[in-house]
C-alpha cells in the first residue's frame, strides 16, 4: 500500500477504535499509552509491509536481528 495523507488518516482512525476498545488496568494513563502504541504499531505493521516499510515496537521482534532493536 502506498503511503500518503489518506492512508494514514486510516491507520490512525483504525489504532484509534481499536485502542479505545482495550481493557485498561492498573494505571489509567499508562494502560492508555501502552494500548494507544500497540494498536498504532500493530496497524502501521498490517498495512505497511516488505522491505520498504519497518515498524518499530516492542511488539515486533523482526528488527531485532538486524538492528538490536525492536524500539526507536
Amino acid at each position: 500500500m502506498p503511503v500518503h495523507r489518506g492512508n494514514i488518516v486510516q491507520v490512525i482512525n483504525a489504532a484509534w477504535e481499536k485502542a479505545r476498545r482495550e481493557k485498561v488496568d492498573g494505571e489509567i494513563n499508562t494502560s492508555r499509552s501502552r494500548n494507544w502504541i500497540d494498536a498504532l504499531a500493530a496497524e502501521f505493521q498490517k498495512r505497511y509491509t516488505g522491505e520498504h516499510h519497518r515498524t518499530f515496537w516492542r511488539g515486533n521482534c523482526e528488527n531485532k536481528k538486524h538492528f538490536r532493536k525492536n524500539e526507536l
